[in-house]
């Protein structure tokens, strides 16, 4: 006999999310003031370990706290706002992305409504999402719960950059089985690696996937996870936008953002999915196909985030912004340098990192790892087998000299 009343089918997991109860776990330890260094969640901290939000931000979300957007909004999302979000988006490819291509986009409810909306519109039951074979948990989680299947491409080659061909191949392999394929990448500033594509390597995957579309064997859509888009000034992070338009007409580019990353306001759930075509059909179908999804699943989003959004992204403010993410684009690169100035003379292998929030340590057994970093109150995110996931965003520099002797002393070298 069933001994719960969830459905058989659905898909559940009894602990919950690990990244999310191990930081509750850290963060309670601290508020009974137990020294902590917690390398958990994706959120930037200062150096105090506050948390990082711009003032002219909660200034522009405090003034559109009224009773206009208090109402309800369309499925969608407020028309301008979400035409301001796509321009920050593109910025300096905006205008040659609308002379060649069109595109439509939704308000969704963070990037993880972005992706799980996409996912569930693009795939068929049973059928299969490409995800990198080092990424983001949760991107598994979403096709579970969308009842889709899912593989993995290797992430890098033998050389540390972009693994192109087991994309491509495994691409194929799915449209022979299957005659349709969703490919996940995230880019730039990869969540876990802090990898970025190179403009060569945008360049080569393009050719590379209009070559297989060319094969005519099925259809390709590409869906781009760009939450962390904005968290480098140090490389140009917009490279896929700048090369969109050599991508072929029948490949579908549907776009993931996360305002969260960019603003600060990771707990007001403010993301967006945008679809780029020069299909018309094909935009009028993600619009038909999103606005059902959303009805059901979230109803319309907020429209006091989507009026703020609005400001946040007008053109007027464009200047404002890039100057505030590059003064604080140096917390992680900063933090990312003294780890490796620390471990120098040690056996600590990283993979590539570029920039961004997060930090790979190559470690075997890493579950036993993180659990004997716990125990000396130090938390890192075991991935698999051998891996570990370093938050550079949360750290505080004072902490590096205690955290990489710390893994040095237990990675029983």
């Amino acid at each position: 006999m069933n001994k719960t009343h969830i459905a058989r089918d659905s898909i559940y997991r009894v602990d919950g999310d690990l990244t999310l109860r191990l930081n509750a776990e850290a963060k309670e330890k601290m508020l009974n003031g137990e020294h902590v260094i917690n390398g958990i969640i994706g959120m930037l901290s200062d150096e105090e370990g506050h948390l990082v939000t711009p003032d002219f931000i909660n200034d522009i979300f405090l003034e559109n706290l009224n009773d206009e957007n208090k109402t309800y909004t369309s499925i969608f999302g407020d028309k301008i706002g979400l035409e301001n979000c796509f321009k920050w988006v593109c910025q300096n490819y905006y205008s040659s992305i609308n002379k060649k291509l069109m595109h439509e986009g939704i308000f969704t409810p963070g990037g993880t409504g972005a992706l799980s909306l996409a996912i569930r519109s693009y795939v068929g039951y049973k059928e299969t999402v490409l995800i990198p074979s080092i990424g983001w948990i949760n991107y598994e989680t979403v096709c579970m719960q969308a009842k889709v299947n899912f593989d993995y491409y290797e992430m890098f080659n033998e050389n540390g950059s972009f693994n192109i061909k087991s994309l491509i191949n495994k691409a194929e392999e799915y449209l022979k089985k299957e005659g349709r394929i969703l490919i996940v990448l995230n880019d730039p500033c990869h969540n876990p690696t802090g990898y970025s594509l190179s403009e060569l390597e945008w360049k080569l995957l393009i050719k590379e996937l209009n070559k297989l579309e060319e094969k005519n064997i099925g259809q390709i859509t590409l869906l781009l996870d760009i939450a962390y888009i904005d968290m480098s000034s140090s490389i140009d992070t917009r490279f896929f936008f700048k090369n969109c338009e050599f991508l072929n007409e029948n490949i579908l580019s549907l776009i993931a953002f996360s305002a969260s990353k960019t603003l600060g306001i990771y707990g007001y759930r403010a993301g967006a999915l945008f679809a780029i075509s020069n299909n018309e059909n094909e935009l009028s179908d993600f619009k038909i196909v999103s606005k059902t999804l959303a009805r059901s699943i979230w109803s319309s989003p907020s429209h006091h985030i989507g009026s703020s959004l609005k400001s946040v992204f007008d053109e007027n403010n464009f200047n404002t912004l890039k100057s505030y993410l590059s003064s604080i684009s140096f917390y992680c690169e900063k933090r990312y340098e003294k780890i490796c100035e620390l471990n120098k003379n040690s056996k600590l292998i990283f993979l590539p990192y570029v920039s961004g929030f997060f930090l790979v340590l190559k470690m075997k057994n890493a579950k036993d790892f993180c659990e004997k970093l716990r125990s000396k109150n130090i938390y890192l995110l075991p991935l698999k087998d051998e891996y570990v996931r370093i938050a550079l965003c949360s750290l505080k520099l004072s902490d590096l000299n205690e955290l990489v002797e710390a893994m040095i002393s237990v990675s029983n070298f």
